[in-house]
């Protein structure tokens, strides 16, 4: 990678309990940090659990891990086709169209969200056979 020329992007992550895992947790913040330090910016996928990035389960508070963090971009999706909003549109013709309707745009069921969600982003697409 080159310096401050770089971007990585990640779609993976995983919910870590914030007192259990303290010590896996600080490992995985030093070397999103690092990457920062060199200038590489790092985007990551939000995850499709419909959950917060921050949660708390029985009495316990989980961070989902990279996105939690400060030194990545964190990217939840939208409904871009109108798909979850539209009684009547089917995934497949949802899927067949061959332009995003702005008027649609909302978040996406399935996507995880919370105020560490940077941004929001097209989270159904076309496929080309």
């Amino acid at each position: 990678m080159k310096k401050n020329k770089s971007i990585l992007s990640i779609s993976l992550g995983e919910y870590f309990s914030v007192e259990r895992d303290a010590e896996t947790i600080n490992f995985i913040k030093e070397n999103f940090e690092n990457l920062n330090a060199k200038g590489i910016v790092v985007i990551t996928s939000s995850g499709n659990n419909a959950n917060n990035i921050i949660t708390e389960y029985k009495n316990e508070k989980y961070i989902r891990l990279p996105c939690a963090l400060d030194s990545v971009i964190c990217v939840g999706s939208i409904d871009n086709y109108g798909y979850y909003s539209d009684p009547y549109l089917t995934l497949g013709a949802a899927m067949d169209m061959k332009y995003m309707n702005p008027n649609n745009y909302s978040r996406a069921p399935f996507s995880n969200y919370g105020e560490k969600v940077n941004i929001l982003a097209p989270g159904l697409r076309r496929y080309d056979p």
